[in-house]
């Protein structure tokens, strides 16, 4: 019986699957001696913390799929038409599995991981050197799969009612009933420290906490830490009010509130709110500290740290534990 001859691949399709699994390489073996995969920028832990396979698994599997497509490459440029197959096969499941983390990363994380994109980058380039026909069929992959995972929303029910009342992690009643004042603080952003630094002293002022990440303790007298919190519900909540940077202060007073971002406005305002009375602070301080819910977006400090990202050396400046 005759057999035809695989149409073989082009070298570059081997020496990439080659050139991409030795990176993967790389990358388990610093995880191995560091503990932590090397990123160019904080994506990568980010994404890690939302992920329930540890990322050493990841790119164990990520290593083999490029070693079989290169050894796949080899074997049918030798004639095995079976191998061919399997690589064209792997090439299709690996754009629809990257359909899934780039949504992941888009819509969960809302950040994205360099590392992640360059592997993202190596498959696609991988189906372009598998021939056109090839490269077609991954792109429809890849489409038909990113529209399904966009279309779907994968908030809990329970967590799109939250208000931001269920984001407090402690309260301390102070001798003042109003105004009360909602922190929203990260553990790793210095400038959110100093606020809470400044503020545990006033005694005199009702504070409540809302932290975006997962904290353990706060340092301050007279605190009462909730049972329960919801770092999303304060990630909602400034999502709302279309702010991506903390510490954000929250003034409730008579059923009135006002929003003020970055460290040296929400001093300001904590200045103004310990002054003692009759003491009328100038007309300037006024204009600056004053802002309000409706242009809370558009008038804003730089002195504060990203929602997305960790501020600093991403050290936490307030002990942490894993996000609830």
């Amino acid at each position: 019986m005759y057999y035809s001859r695989p149409k073989p691949f082009l070298k570059k399709l081997g020496f990439l699957a080659l050139f991409a699994s030795i990176i993967v390489l790389v990358q388990i073996c610093i995880i191995l001696t560091q503990g932590d995969p090397l990123c160019l920028n904080q994506g990568c832990e980010i994404v890690e913390q939302l992920n329930k396979v540890p990322p050493l698994f990841f790119n164990l599997a990520g290593f083999v799929f490029f070693l079989i497509i290169y050894w796949g490459v080899r074997m049918t440029n030798r004639g095995a038409s079976s191998a061919r197959a399997l690589v064209l096969v792997l090439l299709t499941a690996g754009m629809g599995a990257e359909a899934v983390l780039v949504g992941f990363q888009y819509l969960i994380a809302c950040t994205f991981c360099s590392y992640c994109l360059f592997i993202c980058a190596c498959i696609f380039l991988l189906n372009i050197l598998a021939g056109w026909r090839q490269a077609l069929r991954g792109l429809v992959v890849f489409c038909a799969v990113a529209a399904a995972f966009f279309s779907l929303d994968f908030r809990a029910p329970a967590e799109q009612n939250l208000s931001y009342q269920d984001g407090i992690i402690a309260t301390r009643q102070g001798t003042q009933a109003e105004p009360q004042l909602h922190l929203f603080f990260s553990s790793t952003c210095s400038h959110c420290e100093n606020i809470i630094q400044l503020l545990a002293p006033q005694e005199n002022l009702t504070v409540a906490l809302h932290p975006i990440d997962a904290v353990e303790a706060i340092d301050m007298p007279g605190i009462k830490q909730s049972a329960t919190y919801s770092t999303a519900a304060n990630r909602n909540f400034l999502a709302s009010l279309g702010i991506n940077e903390v510490p954000v202060l929250l003034l409730e007073e008579n059923e009135q509130y006002s929003v003020y971002q970055g460290e040296r406005i929400i001093q300001q305002q904590i200045n103004k709110l310990t002054m003692p009375q009759g003491k009328e602070e100038s007309k300037e301080e006024q204009n600056l500290s004053q802002t309000s819910s409706q242009d809370a977006g558009l008038d804003m400090s730089s002195d504060g740290c990203s929602v997305e990202e960790n501020c600093e050396d991403g050290t936490d400046l307030i002990p942490s534990l894993s996000a609830p």
